[in-house]
């Protein structure tokens, strides 16, 4: 807005007073124009340079269109040979693209630009719309194209005590604005991880992303729970019979020893550690190398000792039930006939592992016991023929004497997954034509265990139970090999029981044991 006289020149020297309605705008000035962005009563006084004062007879009351709205919307970074779309968010149908600059008359009064097909480099983009007034506004990105990361690789750096791997995504070619998304959630370039297991990582730049995936070994110690430690007694074999031996982890291993006091007796490379026959009195260990580090387990010290037959004169399994369980178990009603005159402690367990037998404990008195035993298959055992030991101490020469009694039982397999009560026919049943593999471990467990398996099936679920069959956890399973990482530090101590039912009907299960 300007004051123009109408053939007056008395303003030389003049100030100007702006107002909007009563309320002045700024201080008197010597500028005859007001510029003014929003809508009022305008209106000016005029003061001469010898004092005279004019006001203007009428107010300005200006009237101010509405911008158009805009909004550009698009990605800041690009890969090379993929769609390089922007859109624009308008209420205006008058609209022109520029790239760099540059009007793009192919693009007028599209919604929507497609500069597919740029090489790599920096470049801005601006749209301008104007509405029907004749009003203009404008937005403006800046964005970038960049050329494919060809590879990703992972270094690995490897600490033993404690066990711990540092990972490193290594993509080429480098560049500072390339984002890391890792399997365990991490997105940083380098992460640290202390356990192994599959590890996969994405590295994008604008919208090119490369992926890579290593394994990474276990802790050895992880596999030292199934190595026996302690102290241990055993009875001398009799002609023709051998002591018993130990097992190792189920996993290729780089390289493997059994040792006896410290020197090995028993070694292998990449291959599976071989079942170790125990050669008599000894300190027993076993070294084992997942590749990177290697552990060694605590001493089992075994020792040998006469021991005679218990004087058990028969038993006899004279009923089998299978139980209403949610898992597969047997009720085996047992008469025990012992020949002693006194009671004595005994214990019963099966010499494989093939079954868990509760109570484990118990009281033999003079004559016939009859007492009911729980019969839990451990997979890979599912049901055949297997031994039984009974061992007591009876008192004899004013000293106890460890005693033994074999026999071998035959365990049914049970009629379906969903397991009823019924009394069991023993000797009708059939092999499974896969193997398949539940395995538990560290077993016993404290805080953590993990459940690995191998399965025909490409699905199933799995559910850990206590004694009483109340359901404690349960897993979907979507694969037919993995691992369930379990939190056994949040229940009581005891016996649990893990079952893997698949779709296919087949069902496994072992024993969990936590401290």
């Amino acid at each position: 807005m300007t004051y123009v006289p109408d053939g007056d020149n008395c303003t030389q020297g003049a100030t100007y007073h702006w107002m909007d309605g009563n309320t002045p705008i700024g201080v008197p000035q010597s500028n005859s124009s007001l510029t003014v962005s929003t809508t009022g009563f305008y209106w000016v006084k005029v003061i001469s340079a010898n004092g005279c004062e004019y006001s203007s007879p009428t107010q300005i009351k200006p009237l101010f269109q509405t911008l158009p709205n805009v909004k550009l919307i698009g990605e800041s970074n690009y890969c090379v040979n993929e769609d390089i779309l922007f859109s624009v968010s308008t209420n205006a149908t008058d609209i022109e693209w520029k790239l760099d600059g540059v009007l793009e008359p192919s693009l007028d009064d599209l919604i929507e630009a497609d500069f597919t097909g740029l090489s790599s480099g920096n470049y801005d983009v601006s749209v301008t719309v104007t509405s029907a007034n004749g009003c203009t506004n404008s937005a403006t990105m800046n964005f970038s194209v960049v050329d494919p990361l060809a590879a990703i690789s992972i270094n690995e750096t490897y600490s033993c005590t404690p066990y711990n791997v540092v990972l490193d995504a290594i993509p080429s070619p480098s560049n500072p604005n390339i984002t890391y998304n890792w399997s365990n959630g991490a997105s940083t370039q380098s992460i640290s991880v202390p356990d192994g297991g599959p590890y996969r990582v994405t590295a994008s730049l604008g919208g090119c992303s490369i992926s890579k995936q290593v394994d990474i070994p276990k802790n050895p110690e992880d596999y030292l729970w199934i190595y026996p430690s302690g102290c241990y007694t055993d009875c001398f074999a009799k002609k023709e019979e051998e002591y018993g031996y130990l097992i190792g982890p189920t996993l290729p291993l780089p390289s493997w020893s059994w040792n006896n006091y410290g020197s090995p007796v028993q070694s292998g490379l990449n291959s599976f550690q071989t079942p170790f026959y125990l050669l008599g009195d000894g300190s027993y260990t076993s070294t084992i190398n997942t590749e990177h580090c290697m552990a060694e387990s605590d001493p089992l010290e075994y020792s040998l000792i006469d021991c005679e037959k218990c004087e058990i004169e028969d038993v006899k399994i004279e009923d089998v039930y299978q139980n209403n369980t949610p898992y597969c178990s047997f009720t085996y009603q047992v008469m025990i006939y012992s020949s002693t005159s006194v009671p004595f402690s005994a214990t019963i367990a099966d010499n494989f592992n093939n079954v868990s037998i509760i109570p484990s404990t118990f009281m033999l008195n003079p004559g016939p016991n009859y007492l009911s035993f729980t019969v839990i298959p451990q997979n890979p055992f599912t049901f055949g023929v297997t031994d039984w030991t009974i061992q007591g101490a009876i008192f004899k020469d004013d000293h106890y004497v460890l005693c033994t009694y074999g026999l071998r039982v035959e365990i049914p397999k049970c009629g379906n997954s969903a397991y009823y009560s019924k009394k069991i026919k023993v000797g009708d049943s059939s092999e499974l034509d896969v193997e398949e593999i539940l395995n538990v471990y560290p077993n016993p467990a404290k805080e953590t265990a993990t459940i690995y398996y191998e399965i025909s099936s490409e699905e199933g679920g799995l559910e850990v139970y206590d004694l009483s069959g109340r359901s404690v956890a349960k897993h979907n399973l979507r694969s037919a090999k993995g691992e369930v990482p379990l939190n056994t530090g949040k229940y009581q101590a005891g016996v649990y029981i893990v079952v893997l039912r698949q779709s296919n009907g087949h069902t496994l299960q072992q024993k969990l044991v936590i401290e």
